[in-house]
């Protein structure tokens, strides 16, 4: 294929050699490493030799040893210590199911020949295989395994069609630029070497097995049995393997930090340097905009995700997931009303960006991660190091979407990947139109957008009107005239801006202090908690009665327009006292439970007294919630809503799958709490969605009500609303975003 016919964008023709020249700190840094791990590897085989060589001495030669009651006691911690140590060595790696879809050359010659030149320009070997992947991302990976100790790692690349969907021609060529200066980079062995030894040493230090369950179970048998002999076996047991495990353990806990500390330093150098061979080739600003569109493509993938999981619980399936990436992305510069949203500035030429900082110091958030733990460095050192040679070069403004042969063909192929793995559909699932699942998501968000004019009142709260049979009784039987409709309607949402906000002030802190806590506040904090919960019911009784009127307001508007108005909004209500119930109860059994495993992340193996059984019984409770909440929603049929029939059990929308079993008694697997999280995770999500929908859709009917009522029975002039009446103009629509189950997502915004 002619060069010519290749859509690559120019590359900078003058640049200082410095500029991809890897500094000499790298090599000491790799010679520490390497240090490192052989220390690693030497104590590891140390240990086990000698333990078996214990184990073997003590088996042959037991007559000719002195004292060899010790002997046989002492081959007992060494056995122990073998075990631990072997089954480290040769735990079992659970498969990765990604959604990565392999390429090849005969399929896409225009993208393999971009490559090829690409890699001929920075000095760089073509990757082994080439994956795409749904997500926004790129990187190089390497096939490591036990054998890599001895042999090279091959390369491969992984190309995200998210990232291809974000960027422009330039752009993409810096990225692309930076993976190929990590294939040009010699550090594939110690990588090899380090993915070896941390494999080995997270599972000795976190993997749980039948060794770590029966240790718990010695422990709790040494300290609750009611017979002394089993309690001296039990604690000796206790004592004996699990103090060999603890010493394990601790030692291998120094030595992961030790290489990792090094390891990450030098990893966040690699960056550097790869970021310069990304400038070399495509200039300063491409890498420096590349970086600045990531965080907002990613938050817009995961609104289009979410999105796509909506639409996938009515068995409705994308050709083009793609399509909703960037619907999703332009979605969100609306709501947030900020157009330029996740876009670079506009450059007027290619030496303008020189003196334009994209990226601060003081905003650079983009992880908790202290930078010491951090593969790589902040997007402003990021920035800094670009741009310290100020590299120019003409912007092309293409898609990188032209490099694709069948592009559409490619993008269904990812998207039906991306189905199989993240919402696990059947192999012969059909797919539909970008379109038609627009207009499927497009009805959604018209029904979960609130009005402005509510400013907030709804999104994080409970409604409270009290016993609807007891107010549309009272709408029947002491109806109110056109002038007091027309009052209390006007000034209903005059006052909730500051009671909003002192609200979500309360409940802020109230969450809070059980976060710190640990879902268990003592003392002061329990004295500071109290207080709020006071501060917090005086401002429920105000919402109470705001919510009371908001009822009685609309109820007499719908008695006066006639027909099932009043009953249908009645049910619709009642409805959502249902749903909310559901949604709180689930919330807060979601918190509780995030809560006691913060706790038992920050406790280690040093339990408070109490702790293991409170967790267990908040576990049970959450499970249990999760049952009484379905059961409750099998008797449950929703009203008419956007995409919903009515009529529709509720329970199928909300969940899918069988609960979980009972936590067992004696101990906690880490797989059952996976599960629980993911259940609770589930059902939080889809009731939050129905919380959100069904409040809406009254919303909407009441401001239909109101509409029609102000224009046929409201007193004034020509049917006009009378002068007193404050008008609320709308503005743009304020959204409520749901998260989604698939990959894991942001916080849940809750009206519970």
């Amino acid at each position: 294929m002619a060069r010519r016919s290749i859509p690559y964008p120019p590359s900078p023709t003058d640049y200082p050699d410095e500029l991809t020249r890897p500094g000499r700190e790298s090599a000491l840094e790799i010679a520490g490493i390497l240090a490192g791990l052989f220390l690693f590897l030497f104590v590891y085989a140390g240990l086990i030799a000698g333990s078996l060589a214990l184990i073997i001495a003590m088996m042959t030669s037991l007559h000719r040893l002195p004292y060899p009651v010790l002997w046989i006691l002492a081959s007992i911690p060494a056995a122990g210590f073998a075990l631990i140590l072997i089954k480290g060595l040769f735990a079992r790696v659970v498969p990765d199911k990604n959604m990565h879809v392999e390429i090849e050359e005969e399929d896409q010659p225009v993208f393999f020949a971009f490559l090829r030149r690409l890699t001929d320009e920075v000095g760089a070997p073509m990757p082994n295989k080439v994956f795409v992947t749904p997500e926004v991302t790129a990187a190089m990976m390497q096939e490591l395994s036990l054998i890599n100790l001895f042999v090279p790692p091959k390369k491969n690349l992984l190309v995200g069609l998210g990232l291809v969907n974000t960027l422009n021609l330039s752009e993409f060529k810096a990225v692309m630029g930076h993976e190929f200066g990590h294939f040009s980079q010699k550090t594939s062995r110690m990588h090899a070497y380090v993915y070896v030894a941390n494999r080995v040493m997270m599972n000795l230090i976190n993997g749980e097995d039948w060794l770590d369950r029966w240790i718990m179970s010695c422990k709790r048998t040494s300290r609750m049995s009611p017979d002394g002999s089993s309690r001296m076996m039990a604690a000796t047991i206790v004592f004996v393997v699990g103090g060999a495990v603890w010493c394990v353990r601790k030692v291998m806990l120094g030595l992961f930090y030790l290489i990792n500390f090094a390891a990450l330093s030098l990893s966040r150098k690699n960056e550097f340097h790869a970021d310069r061979i990304a400038v070399s080739v495509a200039g300063s600003n491409a890498i420096v905009h590349s970086l600045y569109r990531l965080k907002f493509a990613e938050e817009s993938f995961a609104e289009a995700v979410r999105q796509l999981e909506v639409a996938s619980q009515h068995k409705l399936y994308s050709r083009d997931m793609f399509f909703h990436h960037s619907t999703a992305a332009a979605h969100l510069r609306k709501v947030k009303k900020k157009p330029n949203l996740g876009l670079p500035p506009v450059l007027k030429g290619p030496k303008d960006g020189r003196d334009i900082s994209v990226f601060h110091e003081e905003d650079d958030d983009e992880s908790d991660i202290p930078e010491m733990w951090s593969t790589h460095p902040k997007n402003f050192d990021r920035e800094e190091n670009a741009k310290e040679i100020f590299v120019p070069a003409e912007i092309d403004e293409r898609s990188p979407w032209i490099l694709f042969r069948d592009k559409d063909l490619l993008r269904e192929r990812a998207t039906f990947r991306f189905y199989r793995v993240a919402f696990k559909v059947k192999k012969d699932t059909e797919l539909a139109t970008a379109d038609e699942v627009q207009g499927f998501i497009d009805d959604e968000h018209a029904e979960i957008t609130y009005d402005p004019k509510y400013q907030g009142a709804y999104d994080e709260r409970p409604i409270l009107p009290g016993n609807i049979e007891q107010l549309n009784r009272l709408v029947m039987e002491d109806p109110w005239d056109a002038e007091r409709i027309t009052r209390v309607h006007s000034r209903l949402y005059r006052e909730l801006g500051n009671h909003v906000e002192d609200l979500a002030d309360i409940r802020k802190r109230i969450r809070k202090i059980y976060k710190v806590t640990y879902g268990r506040p003592r003392g002061r904090d329990r004295d500071r908690l109290n207080d709020l919960e006071d501060d917090l019911k005086k401002l429920v009784e105000w919402f109470t009665s705001f919510d009371r009127r908001v009822y009685l307001v609309h109820g007499h508007m719908a008695k006066q327009l006639g027909g099932s108005r009043l009953q249908e909004l009645g049910s619709r209500y009642l409805f959502q006292l249902e749903i909310q119930v559901i949604h709180q109860e689930v919330a807060a059994a979601q918190e509780q439970v995030d809560d006691i495993l913060d706790g038992l992340r920050h406790y280690g193996e040093e339990l408070p007294d109490g702790f293991f059984e409170e967790m267990q019984e908040v576990l049970r409770s959450a499970r249990e919630v999760v049952a009484e909440n379905l059961r409750r929603a099998e008797t449950m049929r929703t009203p008419q809503m956007a995409n919903i029939k009515a009529g529709t059990r509720l329970d199928k929308l909300i969940f899918e799958g069988e609960v979980l079993k009972e936590l067992p008694r004696t101990f906690i697997k880490g797989t059952w709490i996976d599960k629980l999280l993911f259940q609770l995770g589930m059902l939080r999500q889809r009731v939050n969605r129905m919380d959100f929908k069904s409040f809406g859709a009254i919303l909407h009917m009441q401001d239909g009500l109101a509409a029609e009522w102000l224009k046929s029975a409201a007193p004034g002039a020509n049917g006009q609303p009378p002068p007193e009446l404050v008008v609320v103009e709308e503005g743009p629509a304020r959204p409520v975003a749901v998260t989604p189950v698939a990959v894991t997502p942001p916080p849940i915004p809750k009206r519970a």
